[in-house]
């Protein structure tokens, strides 16, 4: 086994279940010039073993990228703690998505705050998705139709399919929604062509 040398780019990809894809994940990262990533099948706010020992491997002046914030981490606590151990190394963490590059001298004050603002949303969105999974479930034990969907959710079901690969199913038991709905919200976006382009979920 070769030993990696200082400088080496390294990604990590993580999706919450085994019915999530990871092309998108993937193409991001090889457009950005990463190797293929590491990747880990963990919910939202757990540890997650596979990158704390990826971020063990890295040495002085390596990069490790990621596609978004909320792939590395789901809250403040848990993303500065990553950080942290990855400027402990001398490495570098690249936000690809977000064009953010957090560097191990700290003198970054923007950088250092822009990443903290998309670990407090990324915290959010895990909360508001955990929330409309309990209503929704809810309001099938009652018997209630499902509502229709707001704009603000119509976006949300737009970009967990295309950006995050989530089936129509998945998408109806965050918003509480049925599946017929979510399938013509993500039709009504023409995504149709990325169905069969990218390898997402099926319509």
């Amino acid at each position: 086994m070769t030993t990696p040398q200082p400088g080496a780019l390294y990604a990590y990809a993580r999706v919450s279940t085994d019915a999530q894809d990871l092309t998108r994940q993937r193409h991001g990262l090889a457009q950005a010039g990463y190797p293929p990533p590491v990747v880990e099948r963990l919910g939202g706010d757990v540890d997650r073993p596979a990158l704390r020992s990826l971020v063990h491997q890295l040495l002085p002046e390596d990069r490790l990228g990621v596609l978004h914030v909320d792939r590395f981490a789901r809250d403040v606590r848990q993303g500065l703690d990553l950080l942290d151990l990855i400027r402990a190394q001398k490495a570098e963490l690249h936000i690809v998505q977000a064009g953010l590059i957090l560097r191990p001298e700290m003198d970054d004050h923007s950088a250092q705050t822009m990443f903290e603002i998309l670990l407090v949303l990324a915290g959010a969105e895990l909360r508001t998705i955990r929330k409309r999974v309990r209503d929704a479930a809810d309001a099938g034990r009652k018997g209630g139709r499902p509502p229709a969907l707001s704009a603000e959710q119509q976006r949300l079901a737009v970009a967990w399919y295309r950006d995050d690969s989530w089936a129509p199913s998945r998408i109806a038991a965050a918003l509480g929604c049925s599946e017929a709905t979510a399938r013509r919200v993500v039709r009504r976006a023409g995504l149709a062509s990325y169905d069969r382009g990218a390898g997402g979920p099926g319509l």
